[in-house]
């Protein structure tokens, strides 16, 4: 249209047919441009009242979920509410048990404490009997004192503590004890600190290898460089036999 009217302003028509032509033309642009305007605005609807549908699908699934997450919120609810009754119930049933059973152990040691007043007990110890500590055994300025202790062998159940203690300081240790029953393990160590001794191929305490009895124990600890034994530092032997507990039958004293 803007074309056919600048050409009609440089080019003014002379006669009526060139006339009639510009008004079809006109008239055409015009029509062309209602139905174009028409047409558009029928799409723009059509877009709109689509885009209303879709608007009001997700309005409706919004709704829907609200109500699914009210829901849910509501079973959550319950269920922390009894959750927290139930272990309200579950604590108070503890503090009644345990009521009941400082009742029951009060009673108890009531009628036991009765019952033992009216008829003692009489127990019974089972199993390996348990000799009296044997008497410390002397040997010049060496006293060892043997102690009966638990085992801590599952094969070999009887065990002893023997203490070696001196009156004055000594650099040259060798003596021969034989014993009652076989020895199956034996540790030794100093009360405290360290011994200074001359190391040899062979542990200076232990089971004596001659003696196919296994019941001797030997010791044959020296050092040049100071007392392997002092009244303040005894030396420690432990010993584990599974034949019986162990006794001091002889000590022999060996070269200085």
């Amino acid at each position: 249209m803007a074309y056919l009217g600048v050409h009609v302003t440089l080019h003014p028509p002379a006669t009526p047919r060139s006339r009639l032509a510009y008004k079809i033309g006109f008239g055409s642009c015009v029509a062309a441009t209602v139905i174009m305007i028409f047409w558009q605005g029928l799409r723009t609807s059509r877009s709109q009242a689509a885009m209303s549908d879709k608007v009001t699908g997700l309005t409706g699934q919004l709704t829907t979920l609200r109500g699914d997450l009210a829901g849910e919120k509501r079973q959550l609810d319950e269920t922390i509410t009894a959750l927290k009754g139930e272990s309200e119930r579950r604590q108070k049933a503890e503090r009644d048990l345990a009521d009941t059973v400082k009742r029951v152990g009060e009673s108890t040691r009531t009628g036991v404490a009765e019952d033992v007043r009216k008829s003692p007990i009489k127990v019974t110890v089972t199993g390996p009997p348990v000799p009296a500590e044997s008497p410390p055994l002397q040997t010049e300025d060496v006293r060892i004192v043997p102690v009966v202790v638990r085992s801590e062998h599952k094969d070999a159940p009887y065990a002893a503590r023997w203490t070696i203690q001196a009156n004055v300081p000594i650099t040259s240790l060798r003596r021969m004890i034989k014993c009652n029953v076989p020895i199956r393990y034996l540790e030794w160590r100093p009360s405290s600190g360290t011994v200074p001794y001359e190391a040899g191929a062979l542990d200076p305490i232990r089971i004596f290898d001659g003696d196919p009895s296994k019941k001797s124990v030997i010791i044959n600890l020296f050092s040049p460089t100071g007392p392997v034994v002092t009244p303040e530092r005894s030396l420690i032997v432990e010993l584990s036999s599974a034949d019986g507990q162990i006794k001091i039958d002889a000590v022999e004293n060996g070269p200085h």
